[in-house]
């Protein structure tokens, strides 16, 4: 937005509240751009409070990802933006946020499908080992497994313990 040596750019009055002075509940950061932009509340990206977030969610649950559903929904920000847990927002810029909305959208979806539960997901992609004796073959091979791989952290430690190691910091010196 603004950079080192750029003043106010033209905004849309449709989405923010042009001003000469910032709101009197900005600081820091937040009047600087303010004063920068001309504007009483700075552009923010979303998802720095809960409000907005919740305010995108109930919009987004109602309408479709249209170009005028996001001037719509700018222009709501631009109504309830308070300076504190809401700020005025640029239709592209709740554009851009849509795609991380949907998969998000698309994940607690998918959590409430099944419940919340782990055991449910497993159910549904794996298939229980129903005879006892390939059960009892796969838990004897994996045994096995282990086994060996104790045998060869064995050897290397046998291999590693006439060596002379040193360290300095972080670093491991072999003599």
């Amino acid at each position: 937005f603004v950079s080192v040596g750029i003043g106010p750019l033209c905004y849309d009055e449709r989405f923010v509240r042009l001003s000469d002075e910032p709101a009197q509940c900005l600081k820091g950061d937040l009047y600087f751009i303010s004063k920068q932009m001309g504007l009483k509340y700075p552009l923010q990206h979303l998802g720095k409070s809960r409000g907005e977030l919740n305010m995108y969610n109930e919009f987004m649950l109602a309408n479709k990802p249209t170009g005028a559903n996001f001037v719509r929904l700018a222009e709501q920000f631009k109504l309830q933006s308070n300076g504190i847990t809401i700020f005025p927002k640029l239709p592209s810029m709740l554009k851009s946020y849509y795609k991380n909305w949907k998969r998000n959208h698309e994940i607690k979806t998918s959590e409430m499908a099944l419940d919340g539960s782990a055991a449910s997901l497993l159910q549904k992609f794996f298939t229980p080992v129903s005879n006892s004796a390939t059960f009892h073959q796969a838990a004897m091979n994996a045994r096995e497994e282990v086994a060996q791989m104790d045998v060869d952290a064995d050897e290397d430690f046998d291999n590693l313990q006439h060596l002379d190691f040193n360290t300095v910091g972080n670093d491991v010196l072999v003599r």
